[in-house]
Formats: structure tokens, C-alpha cells, sequence
């Protein structure tokens, strides 16, 4: 098998370079190590480092709402629905997850056949206080109509924080899944946790997240005028009892192989990059504007990293 030196950088943290989508797609088709010195970088929002290997065709990954810089990477994989040439796959961050998570979304937690009207009505796990005011919005709105459990660092009303979110979760009728942000496209892994938790997730984000998920087994804000709107058809079903089993009876997702066709497209569009000489696979521009704009980015990332140096001396944030 041909041998592929790899790296990663600007990855979250608990990332392992050795045990994720990306090496084991890898490892299927090369023979892959993880390298100090790789022919290809993987490369994250968590960092700018990357831009310090100039001999590394670089390959970026958001999970975050943030979209690639075509100027500074080679291709890029990201939440959009967009095209750009050869150099871009659409991989949204819940496929990143175990495959035992997205089993159990996929099953709804087990209970599809046999569904539970369970004791406590609402989750919420949250501890990004940085996130759209309008997740906190709507805590507090519909806490105040019938209250709602919080166990994350943020709006904690539990006394602890849950050490396992969709296990959390499990014990609930509905869960808040919201995300940080509202874009066409960013769908992240919160809806998929409150999926395999079997609960109704009440969601807020992709404003097309109905291209993924059965509209008639969550509960879209998106879909609404107004929050107190949607407060009202959720107390409307969780007052119904068939009409809550119902919902939980729906498949979650539009198809049933819409998450193997999305590892797939990930996995044609690698093997499109590491399939062709190295020499073939740039794609960044290295002559002229493109060698000026990465100079000026170089300098930009040396004083942001500066200035992060400076902040945590002083312990600010």
C-alpha cells in the first residue's frame, strides 16, 4: 500500500490523529502515518499554525461556523451547501461521531417499535455562553411556562453538571438542541445526540435542516413566527400522548442511507486528493497575489499569537 504521511492541527481538543473519520478512511485505501512532517495537514479553526508548513498540501475542516479561505488551503470540507471546482466536500460535524452514536440515532435510541412516555418533560446541556442569545431566549421562555432541566455549565438549574449528554438526555420527553449560530447548512451534532437519546429535539440553526432530518420527528423554531408560538405546540404534544408517540415513531432522517452517502462523498472526495500524484494535488495559489496574501496572513497569525500569549500571561480571556 502506498504510504500517506498525515497531520492534524487546530483540532479540538479530546481530536485523536490516529482514531477519526478522516485516518480511517485513510487506512483503508494507504498505508498512513501520522507524521511531524506530512506531505498532507489537516487543518482546523483552533489554530493558524498551518499556514507555517508551506510544503504540505493543506486540507481544511470546520465543525464551527466559519467557511474555508481558499487562498491559504488547498481544499476545504465544511457545512455548506456549495461547489468550488474539485477542492471542497460537504461533511457535516456529526459525522465525525462514533459510529455507535449515529447507529443510535439512526434506531432512535431503540425505541421507534416500542416508544416511552417518559417521567420528565425537557433537557437542556449547554455551556457556551457565547452562543446566540436566543438559545438563552428561549430556555427562560419556555422554562417559565413548565420548567426545564439544565445540567451543562450554562443556566445550570440541577446542582451538577451531566457527565454523559445523551445519556442525560434519555431520561426526557424533549431535548433543546440548539446551536451556536443560524446558517443554511451548519447542522451540527446536537441534534443527532438528542436523536439517539429518543427524545423530540427541539431544534434551532440550519435553516434547512429539513434536507437531513424527517420534519415530522423534531420540532424546527425555524419553522415559526415567533418563539411562544412554538412553546405552544410543544406543551400542545407533550399534552397529547398519541400524538407524542407518534412523533416518536417517525424515522429521524429523510432516507435511511442519507448518513452512509454522506461517508461516502467524504470518502471520494479524499481519495480524489490522496489518489493523484502529490505533486498534482496543489491547488493554492504559491506565485504572485497568492504568495503576497499568504505573507500578509503569516503576519497577521504571528501577532494573533502574540496577542493570545499576552492575554493568558495576564489571565485574560
Amino acid at each position: 500500500m502506498d504510504e500517506k504521511k498525515i497531520n492534524y492541527t487546530g483540532f479540538w481538543t479530546g481530536f485523536d490523529p490516529e482514531d477519526n473519520l478522516f485516518t480511517d478512511i485513510l487506512r483503508k485505501h494507504f498505508s498512513v502515518t501520522i507524521s511531524d512532517d506530512p506531505d498532507y495537514l489537516f487543518c482546523s479553526v483552533f489554530s493558524r499554525g498551518y499556514v507555517y508548513n508551506e510544503k504540505a498540501i493543506r486540507i481544511f475542516y470546520t465543525g464551527e461556523y466559519q467557511v474555508a479561505d481558499f487562498n491559504m488551503v488547498d481544499y476545504a470540507m465544511g457545512f455548506d451547501y456549495m461547489t468550488f471546482g474539485d477542492r471542497y466536500c460537504r461533511v457535516p460535524h456529526y459525522l465525525l461521531y462514533k459510529s455507535d452514536l449515529l447507529k443510535r440515532a439512526s434506531e432512535r435510541g431503540g425505541i421507534m417499535d416500542d416508544p416511552e412516555f417518559r417521567d420528565n418533560f425537557c433537557s437542556f446541556v449547554y455551556s457556551n455562553v457565547k452562543a446566540d442569545p436566543v438559545r438563552e431566549e428561549f430556555f427562560r421562555k419556555l422554562n417559565a411556562r413548565k420548567h426545564v432541566d439544565s445540567a451543562g455549565g450554562f443556566l445550570n438549574n440541577m446542582g451538577y453538571r451531566a457527565t454523559d449528554k445523551v445519556r442525560f438526555e434519555s431520561k426526557y420527553r424533549f431535548s433543546i438542541a440548539f446551536e451556536n449560530s443560524s446558517y443554511p447548512g451548519y447542522i451540527t451534532e446536537k441534534i443527532i445526540q438528542a436523536i439517539a437519546a429518543g427524545t423530540i429535539p427541539i431544534y434551532y440553526g440550519d435553516t434547512e435542516a429539513d434536507k437531513l432530518m424527517n420534519p415530522k420527528a423534531y420540532i424546527n423554531i425555524n419553522r415559526f413566527e415567533n418563539m411562544d408560538e412554538a412553546i405552544e405546540l410543544i406543551l400542545d404534544i407533550d399534552n397529547d400522548r398519541d400524538r407524542f408517540m407518534g412523533m416518536l415513531r417517525e424515522y429521524p432522517f429523510i432516507r435511511r442511507d442519507i448518513l452512509d452517502e454522506q461517508k461516502k462523498e467524504c470518502e471520494e472526495f479524499l481519495m480524489h486528493i490522496f489518489g493523484q500524484p502529490i505533486e498534482n494535488a496543489f491547488r493554492r495559489n504559491n506565485t504572485m497575489w497568492g504568495k503576497s496574501y499568504e505573507v500578509f496572513f503569516k503576519r497577521y497569525a504571528k501577532m494573533d499569537e502574540t496577542m493570545r500569549r499576552t492575554r493568558n500571561l495576564f489571565g485574560k480571556k
